[in-house]
């Protein structure tokens, strides 16, 4: 089974939310239970906490 950190790698090829969200998507389409997609889960959580900081000067500059 794979975990988060297994995921994560993965996930931060998404540069954006959108593309994020589908790639959990699919990943999610291929767990066989729910502790499998609780860890996709986990690491999509863990990327968008990573673009939002990575976005964060962006935000400060158009204020």
């Amino acid at each position: 089974m794979k975990t988060s950190e297994d995921w994560l790698p993965h996930f931060r090829r998404a540069k954006s939310l959108e593309t994020l969200s589908l790639m959990v998507k699919r990943a999610v389409e291929q767990c066989q239970t729910s502790s499998e997609k609780f860890q996709v889960y986990k690491a999509e959580e863990l990327r968008e906490l990573e673009l939002e900081k990575l976005n964060a000067p962006e935000r400060f500059r158009r204020l």
